[in-house]
């Protein structure tokens, strides 16, 4: 067994796109698993999204292989045919995949990373990080890069609403022990910009 968080996805024509998730842990992929590279944890995880017409999901994981660090995504539709199928590679083990989000409509999914960097070590002020979300489809993929600026961001959730693709967070600033306020990204992959970007900071009452 190499991954303890691996589960066996049972999909059916009577289920008419609802997937339902087995507990039995299942090897999907040769590797010795990598710690710590979706979210905040410190262990190896398996991230799983459903789109929410339950017509289509994806499966990430992320392993170690002579001392490199992978990426394994795939797309399903509700008939486990495969859609999308794709590797990625970190040497320097300078990426945090953070979240997946499915397009309903067009099957592309986005994958959101937070990502250290050589070049933003002798920052002065905010975090040491970007961030980039990726819209990867069967064709071809497309990035956008966020700069955190003078803020501190520990983690962007990515959604999608009609046309419109956002990433949410909290910020706090330097010295701040909490966090200071919500931040908030809209994204335009036609033009492969950020339209708006505001940071929303808590009223005293709330803090």
């Amino acid at each position: 067994k190499i991954f303890d968080d691996v589960y066996d996805i049972d999909v059916t024509n009577e289920t008419a796109g609802n997937f339902k998730i087995e507990e039995s842990p299942v090897e999907l992929i040769s590797g010795k698993a990598a710690k710590g590279n979706f979210g905040s944890g410190s262990r190896s995880e398996v991230l799983m999204k459903l789109n929410k017409q339950k017509t289509n999901f994806a499966v990430a994981l992320n392993y170690l292989n002579n001392h490199k660090n992978y990426l394994k995504l795939f797309v399903f539709d509700a008939t486990l045919d495969k859609k999308i199928e794709r590797t990625y590679e970190d040497e320097q083990n300078e990426i945090a995949r953070q979240n997946l989000e499915l397009d309903n409509d067009t099957m592309a999914v986005y994958l959101t990373e937070k990502r250290y960097s050589i070049d933003l070590k002798d920052k002065e002020e905010g975090g040491k990080y970007s961030y980039s979300v990726r819209k990867i489809t069967n064709s071809k993929e497309e990035e956008i890069n966020i700069s955190v600026k003078n803020h501190y961001i520990s983690f962007l959730k990515t959604f999608i609403n009609k046309d419109k693709v956002f990433s949410v967070g909290f910020y706090s600033d330097e010295g701040d022990f909490r966090y200071g306020g919500v931040c908030i990204y809209e994204m335009d992959f036609t033009k492969l910009e950020i339209l708006k970007s505001n940071y929303n900071p808590f009223d005293a009452q709330f803090i």
